[in-house]
């Protein structure tokens, strides 16, 4: 198929409510991939797929809000209820995401336990920076019992996956 086809495709099923056409198209305007870049109508087709559950929406739309980027305010609230809502649809980069508002008391209350959590259950998907962030926790007992054995292990974990900080840490662990 052709990519004009493809526009008009994604466009057709946009205006059939569909979700994940929704943010194909938004990413598709953001980068100016077979159309002109427009980045207000990014973010209306971005809002817009998140309000009909799309969790690729969620996540992008939630990562702008934590952030105050592409045109809209910071606003770490909105972002942690978009990626609460992604999380729950198996989305693990919003998992990650997640587990950065708890350690951080942004956008809800700080709860290292929970941030643990979210730090392991996309840890356990491959996010690297998890790794590290899970290493954290168990290196300084956050949310968990300290334990240097199993900060390291992550820590390896998050280095053989190309993470710099990761290797810096068991450089200074010994």
């Amino acid at each position: 198929m052709e990519s004009n086809q493809i526009v008009k495709v994604l466009q057709a099923a946009v205006k059939k409510g569909d979700p994940f056409a929704h943010g194909a198209l938004a990413f598709m305007y953001f980068n100016g991939k077979e159309v002109e870049k427009d980045e207000k109508k990014s973010n209306d087709l971005l809002i817009k797929g998140a309000a009909l559950g799309d969790p690729e929406c969620q996540f992008t739309l939630g990562c702008q809000y934590f952030g105050g980027r592409r045109g809209f305010a910071q606003d770490e609230a909105k972002a942690y209820d978009l990626f609460t809502k992604a999380v729950a649809q198996g989305h693990i980069k919003a998992a990650h995401n997640l587990a950065l508002c708890f350690d951080q008391g942004r956008g809800v209350d700080q709860d290292f336990t929970r941030a643990a959590e979210m730090y392991y259950k996309a840890a356990e998907n491959g996010v690297a920076e998890s790794m590290f962030g899970l290493g954290v926790c168990y290196e300084k007992g956050r949310g968990m019992l300290a334990d240097t054995q199993k900060a390291r292990d992550w820590y390896k974990k998050a280095a053989d996956k190309g993470l710099d900080a990761a290797v810096k840490k068991l450089e200074t662990l010994g």
